[in-house]
């Protein structure tokens, strides 16, 4: 609600300057800050408490009670606070990140750890890093790490490769589930065992082959033997040849029970054969039974040998008897 109130002013005062701003009737009001004259002594003065007087003192809270003139009062102390926390356009950079500074110099401090950051990023452009631990951009060493995965993927290889002994993993996956022996001991087109059919063999008063065998893509060759006839042998041999064709290259590995070893020639540095007194010696028969050089009339003996040097295996039996021989092959 405003008030009006008329109010009569000194006589003597002068009111020639104060324009009228409203009449009612035969009276003109004039303006509020008017001195009044001895012909228009009725001054009108306006009161609105809620707008305040000018010479109000500023609001001390921001929720108290408090004239519009108080409180816009209380506003310009916080923009002037607020500007100077802001600071000048001028301000220099601030120096850390936690001291006491101004808003924008905190935010050239920011600018600046863009730049740093960008600088460490690097560009689309950059080529990839040459080395694991140098200096590079983080471009450069995402885009080193990705020839990394691709060296990594066409190593594993793909789901669906061809079976292949020297390709990808998965190649290789594929071709070792290829070659996976079956509940009868064989495979694919190379199983991992071969068992080989029974032979009865008779054997003479002198040595007489009773197994010639190809073992080149094999490392294993195990022989079961079984005296089925009605006198004991008398010797054994087990002979290993570097070449299927040339019967110089087989060499002696077993005789009567007496093993023999490869050893390094110290003057030719050539792979020989020598007793097994010889030092420096690797083995080739893995196990034989301890009656292998005598197998009585139904008895039985074993031989485990090392094919991987070889080409051929040669086994020859002596005692006029005859004997069953079984055997598997096994990579």
């Amino acid at each position: 609600m405003v008030w009006v109130n008329y109010i009569i002013k000194d006589a003597d005062a002068d009111m020639a300057n104060q324009g009228y701003i409203n009449e009612s009737g035969s009276t003109s009001f004039r303006k509020s800050s008017g001195t009044g004259t001895d012909q228009d002594p009725f001054i009108p003065e306006f009161h609105e408490p809620s707008i305040g007087e000018l010479g109000d003192s500023e609001a001390t809270s921001d929720t108290g009670a408090f004239s519009l003139i108080a409180l816009t009062k209380r506003g310009l102390t916080k923009w002037a606070t607020l500007f100077s926390a802001l600071g000048a356009a001028t301000a220099r950079v601030a120096t850390s990140d936690t001291g006491s500074f101004t808003l924008i110099a905190l935010f050239k401090r920011s600018l600046e750890r863009w730049t740093t950051l960008l600088g460490v990023m690097g560009a689309a452009g950059n080529t990839p890093a040459t080395n694991d631990t140098g200096t590079f951009s983080l471009i450069s060493l995402f885009k080193r790490s990705l020839q990394r995965w691709t060296t990594f993927i066409n190593t594993v290889g793909t789901i669906g490769q061809a079976s292949s002994k020297t390709g990808s993993l998965m190649a290789r996956l594929a071709y070792i589930a290829d070659n996976l022996p079956t509940s009868g001991g064989g495979g694919g087109a190379n199983p991992y065992s071969l068992e080989f059919p029974t032979m009865l063999v008779d054997v003479g008063s002198d040595f007489t082959s009773a197994l010639n065998l190809e073992v080149s893509n094999w490392h294993c060759l195990s022989v079961f033997f079984r005296n089925k006839g009605n006198r004991t042998t008398s010797g054994v041999r087990v002979w290993g040849c570097y070449s299927s064709k040339d019967p110089a290259s087989c060499h002696k590995i077993l005789e009567e029970g007496e093993e023999f070893y490869k050893k390094v020639n110290s003057t030719s540095n050539q792979l020989i054969v020598a007793d097994m007194t010889t030092n420096n010696r690797l083995r080739f028969i893995t196990y034989y039974s301890n009656n292998i050089r005598s197998i009585p009339p139904n008895g039985t003996g074993q031989i485990h040998v090392e094919c991987k040097p070889f080409q051929k295996i040669l086994i020859t039996v002596r005692g006029s008897t005859r004997i069953e021989l079984n055997g598997l092959l096994t990579r």
